[in-house]
């Protein structure tokens, strides 16, 4: 349990070091890092301390023998395509927004924003009773239902925070959008949070949250430095919210 619990301190240290999630789980559903060609896995931590004397712990004597036939050219990973440098950039957005909304006391959601726009974006949502739940970088509100979620219409003259429209002008916007003279009586229905997600955005997902437990690492870094007792305790109380998510998120 312990190794379990230590996990995500232990991809924190990782993923500033500049590891990166590697879409794959280990047993217990904790996530595997990589970094270049090699990948680490968060729970491999062997405790000393709790092994018996009688215990002897085998590693190889040597090195792993290159494969590689003779002469072959270098591995060289493929140049980045567009959409994959828009998912990053956008993912980079969606976590310096979450972190900066979890210092003023916003909760981090396991639940996805359903925008085609949004890749894996997790919800936030504000302090208090309010049960509605909002995406960082399209803005859409969503309550729940049931068992389903209802998305909220957009208010007009509403700007998403993070995203700015690439729509032409003189195109319509595919996005939804309220009607100005009369209030629609049915919002659309977005799917339930119980479906089942691709394989893709949950990954996406579990990067979000490591992105923004990064960010909120390097924040308590620097409060600890200044010695602000009263930021780090608002840091440390964000920060277990991101462990409560992974771990929601890990489960799913």
């Amino acid at each position: 349990m312990s190794l379990v619990l230590d996990a995500p301190k232990d991809m924190t240290k990782y993923m500033l070091k500049g590891w990166g999630f590697g879409g794959g789980f280990a047993p217990l559903s904790i996530p595997l890092l990589f970094f270049a060609h090699s990948f680490f896995l968060a729970e491999e931590r062997l405790s000393v301390s709790s092994a018996s004397e009688g215990d002897v712990i085998s590693r190889a004597s040597t090195p792993p023998t290159d494969v590689s036939p003779p002469g072959s050219p270098p591995f060289h990973l493929p140049a980045p395509t567009e959409e994959m440098i828009r998912r990053r950039e956008q993912s980079d957005r969606a976590s310096q927004e979450i972190g900066n909304r979890m210092l003023r006391g916003w909760t981090m959601l396991a639940d996805e924003c359903t925008n085609n726009s949004c890749f894996g974006i997790p919800l936030v949502r504000s302090p208090g009773p309010n049960p509605v739940k909002e995406c960082v970088i399209c803005g859409h509100r969503y309550v729940p239902d049931g068992s389903s979620t209802v998305l909220l219409p957009t208010p007009a003259g509403d700007t998403p925070p993070n995203e700015t429209s690439s729509t032409p002008k003189g195109k319509p916007s595919k996005g939804p959008t309220a009607p100005g003279s009369s209030r629609s009586k049915k919002s659309p229905l977005a799917p339930a949070m119980g479906t089942e997600r691709t394989a893709s955005a949950s990954t996406s997902v579990s990067l979000h949250l490591e992105q923004a437990l990064s960010v909120l690492d390097e924040l308590l870094l620097t409060a600890t430095a200044a010695g602000d007792a009263q930021e780090i305790g608002t840091i440390a109380d964000s920060i277990t919210k991101v462990f409560a998510a992974i771990k929601a998120s890990s489960s799913r």
